[in-house]
């Protein structure tokens, strides 16, 4: 059997970038904090193991897509490569666009999360606390998925501090949201975009898990 050998057509990075794990730790100093971002537990990904948009069960950490879409932030569309290739993650390492099972393997290893990057005791893990604590995913997601007029107006409320919580915190450390999206996820309401809008779950909102095949799936 030959060795797999990548043709660099970009197809994987333009669905998404990597899933981290515990396993691509020592990368972070490489990638940068500010390239990263949380899927908070609760969150709506595509799984493609199971061909299905599934809530996250667990929170997990992966390269930042561009702008409003999951482009791999890393990947340059004009060379058709990767522009932190020599310490790219696991997930990237071993992806193969002609068999999954390499892929899915690593996608079952334990993740990367917050708690591993930031000391739950210092002040900066109690405002990731406070923030899980008042802005919860999965109470968010349930009530965008209500089609009551109550379930309606505290979404809206919950959505609206929200982005106050975040406006402040932004403030208060000279940062802009993007740059954020690594301690509190990315702002609830582009997270609720789809269940919102009625629109297609990506590329706007909801992450994908990484996929091998060729089918036009994102990744996490």
């Amino acid at each position: 059997m030959s060795k797999f050998r990548c043709a660099r057509c970009g197809t994987c990075c333009r669905k998404g970038g990597p899933g981290l794990h515990t396993d691509d730790a020592d990368l972070v100093v490489h990638l940068g904090l500010t390239n990263i971002v949380c899927l908070r537990r609760g969150e709506l990904a595509f799984d493609p193991q199971t061909n299905t948009v599934q809530p996250l069960l667990e929170e997990l950490l992966k390269i930042r897509g561009k702008g409003m879409g999951w482009e791999c932030i890393f990947f340059d569309a004009d060379k058709g490569g990767c522009s932190v290739y020599a310490h790219r993650p696991l997930e990237c390492s071993v992806l193969q666009c002609d068999n999954t099972k390499e892929i899915f393997h690593a996608l079952a290893l334990p993740r990367l999360t917050r708690a591993h990057l930031v000391d739950a005791q210092s002040a900066l893990g109690e405002c990731i606390a406070e923030h899980e604590r008042l802005f919860p995913m999965q109470d968010a997601v349930e009530l965008a998925r209500q089609k009551e007029h109550s379930a309606k107006i505290k979404l809206e409320d919950m959505v609206r501090q929200e982005l106050f919580f975040r406006q402040a915190f932004a403030r208060r450390v000279q940062a802009t949201d993007e740059q954020l999206w690594l301690y509190f996820g990315r702002p609830l309401e582009l997270v609720l975009l789809p269940l919102r809008s009625g629109s297609q779950p990506y590329p706007f909102g909801c992450a994908q898990l990484r996929s091998g095949s060729s089918t036009p799936l994102g990744m996490i």
